[in-house]
Formats: C-alpha cells, sequence, structure tokens
C-alpha cells in the first residue's frame, strides 16, 4: 500500500482500527467489507471482512477530510493468491488512481457576466451572460 501511496513521502498508515488519523485529510480503505457508505467509511473505524471465496478481494477507499467525505472509488479482481500477487498490487494502484486522478477535471459551476459598451454617435449596449 505504501508503493500505491507514493504521492506523499511518508504516508501515516494506521493498521489497528482503533487507533484515529492525526491529520484533517486521511485516505481509509478496507477490503472485502461489503456494502459499505462511504460516508459511514469516514466517520467510524475502518473494518474489513475475512478471505472471500477463490480468493476475491473487493477494495474501497475513501478521501475523508475531519470525517466528511471528499472522494470515494472501489474495485474488485475475482481472485488473488495473497498479498504479493501482482493482480492485488494493481487493484490496490488503480484504486489509488481512481481516488485521486492525474488529469484535471472541471468543476461544475456557474458564471455570470455583465458588459456594457457604447459607439459611435448614437449607440450603445448592455449585455449579459449566463454560463453552466
Amino acid at each position: 500500500m505504501r508503493r500505491a501511496m507514493s504521492w506523499t513521502a511518508r504516508p501515516q498508515l494506521i493498521a489497528d482500527p482503533a487507533l484515529q488519523p492525526t491529520t484533517p485529510l486521511y485516505v481509509v480503505r478496507t477490503c472485502n467489507a461489503g456494502a459499505m457508505d462511504a460516508n459511514v467509511q469516514c466517520t467510524i473505524p475502518p473494518a474489513g471482512g475475512g478471505p472471500q471465496a477463490g480468493g476475491a478481494v473487493q477494495a474501497a477507499a475513501s478521501f475523508c477530510s475531519s470525517g466528511s467525505l471528499i472522494s470515494t472509488t472501489s474495485g474488485w479482481i475475482e481472485g488473488s493468491t495473497g498479498l504479493d500477487d501482482p493482480a492485488f498490487g494493481r487493484l490496490i494502484a488503480q484504486v489509488t488512481s481512481d481516488l485521486f486522478p492525474t488529469t484535471w477535471q472541471p468543476q461544475p459551476g456557474i458564471g455570470f457576466g455583465v458588459g456594457v459598451g457604447s459607439g459611435g454617435w448614437s449607440g450603445g449596449g448592455v449585455g449579459v451572460g449566463v454560463g453552466f
């Protein structure tokens, strides 16, 4: 996991669910936890599940700020032989990449603009625009 989270030199990794993050921004990861609401994942100690049949793995990750959800993603593989399995490593890397995409995504919003103009002898104008 530390390799997949190479966006920071020293990520705080907490393996004990009883411990709480010491920074306002943190990532919560769980494996095989079943259907867990991402908002809940940011507010309670994470608890993963046991091994699944055939080595299947469900991974979920949430980027949180002081208990509030910023971003979430999940993924799965049908089979894995353990933590050193390259398929498991690719799953963790993909979930991390999806949680923190490297491409710029425009934020939705509304813009408003007003323009005033004048022209020649007797011309004038006012313009209003709204953009989405």
